[in-house]
């Protein structure tokens, strides 16, 4: 079967286009609402931020030194989330995106936990002022990023070290 020229460029517009992947959702605290804060609860050391919007990350270290950052999200996750950890410059100081670690999470009821090396990887890149992003490619229905940033985070960081090494000695002292 012969179709003409005209035809042909009349199915080929009708074809259905390839769907294009939406661009992320990004949650960020903009740069007057960045704090991070660090407290304890006697058996670790918490180290938060709070996203606007999102919700909020708590980097906590125990008296073991075993490290967790806990994601409390405004709206409920899916059963499983797909989370690319990365990093990237900021607007003050340009650096191209580096990925960290793809991530598959199965979340705690609303809670979503990361630990290790992943943790102390995001700690690091916040600590050498690029900002750590969780990109959830899975779990929000539409890919949603949370960016951390780095403002206001060193100063927090050193506290949050100094409680962890307290809560630490701590332990070693009731052995």
């Amino acid at each position: 079967m012969i179709i003409s020229k005209p035809l042909r460029h009349l199915l080929l517009a009708l074809l259905p286009l390839p769907a294009l992947a939406a661009p992320p959702q990004v949650y960020h605290a903009p740069i007057d609402r960045a704090a991070w804060h660090s407290d304890s609860d006697g058996a670790a050391c918490h180290l938060s931020h709070e996203v606007p919007l999102f919700g909020t990350i708590t980097f906590s270290r125990d008296g073991h030194g075993r490290s967790l950052a806990t994601v409390v999200p405004a709206r409920m996750p899916q059963p499983e989330v797909r989370t690319v950890l990365s990093a990237r410059g900021t607007a003050w100081q340009p650096a191209p995106e580096r990925e960290l670690a793809d991530v598959y999470i199965y979340p705690f009821g609303s809670l979503l936990r990361y630990d290790g090396a992943y943790v102390d990887a995001l700690l690091a890149e916040l600590e050498q002022g690029r900002s750590a992003v969780l990109r959830f490619e899975r779990g929000f229905g539409d890919p949603v990023e949370l960016v951390l940033t780095p403002v206001g985070f060193r100063a927090a960081l050193r506290a949050h070290l100094q409680c962890a090494a307290g809560v630490a000695t701590a332990v070693l002292d009731e052995l």
